[in-house]
């Protein structure tokens, strides 16, 4: 996924990745997608237009819900809290994301 990172390119590339996150937007084209995949190594988001979105929503919905279960399980598993020395988003309330979380809003 490295590779199609640093592509600027319009054209098609291949990658693998969990999704980790999605936003959607209302454009002159019509709503499109940002897919936010992650393979261990890097992040990276991706445009994604109206008509593969709605027919790939299922999946991406379903990445997207495993990687958060995934996430919850590994904040219980560190008790709701960061590890010792980690700082705060500096909001109001402290994060207790797990350090390096996809899905934190913390920040």
């Amino acid at each position: 996924m490295a590779a199609a990172a640093r592509s600027r390119s319009a054209s098609p590339r291949k990658g693998a990745g969990l999704v980790v996150g999605v936003r959607t937007k209302i454009t002159s084209r019509g709503k499109m997608a940002f897919v936010q995949l992650d393979d261990g190594t890097t992040s990276l988001e991706v445009a994604v237009f109206n008509e593969i979105f709605e027919a790939e929503r299922a999946k991406i919905e379903a990445q997207l819900a495993k990687a958060k279960k995934e996430s919850e399980d590994a904040r219980s598993k560190l008790g709701g809290a960061r590890p010792a020395g980690d700082k705060p988003s500096g909001g109001s309330k402290p994060c207790n994301c797990p350090p390096g979380d996809p899905l934190c809003s913390c920040l």
